[in-house]
């Protein structure tokens, strides 16, 4: 009963110190500067060079890269499109305080390039007919940090009315103070570290670490109505006795459900032993990086209409250097019935898409739902994405998306309490609400693809993937919460995040 009741709240409630650079304990730490404006360069991508281990830097330029497996004449490179790459030997690193990097000044002959006579639409489809040999399929271990960071809030004109009630135990009272433990805002911060194992289209993930900041909201307040609630669960526990009662939610929408007996999940055992961790089911975390991947790195995704319908968009082709190649940057925007706006960095050679930045162009929207007293928009989405050259190909090296969407709920909400009869089952007790509920949703994830080597079948079929991972629970952001890892700094606002529930 307390796992359907828990379903039911989900469905309708979610329907700083400085960086400064240095080399210790393995860690190299730092942040990178355009060398004439003296601003940071988010995004710079950072590696090892000859080595698929490296990292970005985030928004403000500061990055943290584990050079642990480095020998002393390996060197770092820092790439970053339109300025040039700034090389330091990992046994010099202390001699740096920041690293600046220069504007690249375009030498290449730039006439070779549109003797070609390709206007930006032929490159567009060169995109798209070349993009399953630059990015061909790959059977893989990749480790993965991995970012997910969500807030809820809800408005201050939601409503919860008791139309009607003969359960004693559910009079208006009661209902008006669950209404009242929803809170302003419910928040989810977790990093984690992960391999992922894929072969064809499978995939297995084994966790190697992870922080939780922020995961209690909706645990305290699933709390705060398990202990309001207890004599409805008592009630419900009597009713399994008898096998001709049983509950059931009418939801006043296409479906009804009837409230069958289920053992009470053992990841929540997990939560009321152990009060230093929190659990998740790694079924949940493969699935998120699994569809981050697809929404928004691949060109099957709807959110690459700007590649396979370019009829919606305008473009506007430049050129610039990236790894001392020359590269096509291409600006687009939303014409007709385009939703996106952005810009793209692509191979001059192969038409190989090296770094994307894309969103909701300004007024646009999408998934503008509205039925049977449930409405959902998307008020936008985006990312930035970036792939680096492999033996085989380009792959995924990271992604940062971004979703805002609003979502309401006003229904009648039925909970019956009946009994089986021959024709008709008897209602015992019923209670009857009207639910007003608004809020709005912004997430943000990141996905940091740390080091990637070749898979054959018989290594992913010895993978063993165990059912949960663990969340170490910690108060406030510290580059020390991670042992030995490279990760992505994050943003200030994150930063300085302290943990509001204990």
């Amino acid at each position: 009963m307390k796992k359907l009741i828990k379903f039911y709240i989900h469905i309708y409630f979610l329907s700083c110190f400085p960086f400064f650079l240095f080399a210790q304990n393995n860690f190299f730490n730092g942040k990178v500067f355009d060398f004439e404006t003296k601003e940071p360069l988010s995004f710079t991508n950072i590696f090892i060079e000859g080595k698929s281990i490296g990292t970005v830097s985030n928004s403000q330029g500061e990055f943290i890269l584990d050079i642990e497996i480095a020998n002393s004449n390996d060197s770092i490179i820092f790439s970053y499109m339109g300025y040039e790459n700034f090389k330091i030997s990992t046994k010099d690193i202390e001699e740096f305080e920041f690293i600046y990097l220069r504007k690249s000044l375009l030498k290449l002959p730039n006439v070779s390039i549109y003797a070609q006579n390709l206007s930006v639409k032929d490159i567009i489809k060169l995109i798209e007919t070349n993009y399953i040999e630059n990015y061909p399929q790959q059977n893989f271990r990749s480790q993965i940090f991995f970012h997910n960071y969500l807030n809820i809030s809800f408005s201050k004109e939601n409503e919860l009315k008791l139309k009607k009630s003969n359960f004693e135990m559910l009079n208006k009272e009661l209902v008006s103070d669950v209404f009242k433990m929803i809170p302003k805002e419910i928040i989810q911060y977790q990093d984690a570290i992960i391999n992922l194992f894929s072969y064809s289209e499978k995939k297995k993930i084994q966790p190697i670490e992870g922080i939780s900041l922020e995961e209690g909201s909706m645990k305290i307040l699933e709390k705060k109505i398990d202990e309001k609630l207890t004599d409805l669960y008592s009630d419900f526990d009597e009713s399994k006795k008898n096998n001709k009662v049983y509950y059931k939610v009418n939801s006043g929408l296409l479906f009804n459900v009837n409230i069958d007996d289920e053992e009470l999940d053992s990841i929540e055992e997990f939560h009321s032993k152990d009060s230093l961790n929190y659990y998740i089911h790694t079924n949940y975390i493969k699935y998120s990086i699994n569809s981050l991947m697809k929404q928004y790195s691949s060109i099957k995704s709807k959110n690459w209409e700007f590649i396979t319908s370019p009829n919606k968009y305008k473009y506007e082709i430049n050129l610039s250097v990236f790894n001392e190649e020359l590269v096509y940057e291409i600006n687009f925007k939303s014409e007709k019935n385009g939703l996106y706006q952005g810009i793209m960095y692509v191979n001059s050679d192969n038409y190989a898409i090296l770094q994307l930045d894309y969103e909701y162009a300004p007024g646009k929207s999408n998934q503008n739902i509205r039925l049977f007293g449930l409405s959902h928009s998307m008020k936008n989405r985006g990312a930035r994405v970036i792939f680096v050259k492999g033996d085989a190909g380009y792959y995924l090296k990271y992604i940062k998306s971004k979703k805002i969407e609003f979502a309401s709920l006003n229904r009648n909400i039925s909970l019956l309490k009946k009994e089986k009869k021959f024709l008709f089952d008897k209602v015992l007790n019923k209670i009857k609400l009207v639910m007003e509920l608004a809020l709005d949703i912004y997430s943000n994830a990141e996905i940091l693809v740390l080091d990637k080597d070749e898979l054959n079948k018989e290594n992913y079929d010895k993978i063993n993937e165990p059912k949960y991972m663990k969340f170490k629970k910690e108060f406030a952001y510290t580059p020390e919460m991670w042992e030995n890892r490279t990760v992505i700094v994050p943003d200030k606002e994150l930063k300085i995040y302290q943990r509001k529930n204990n």
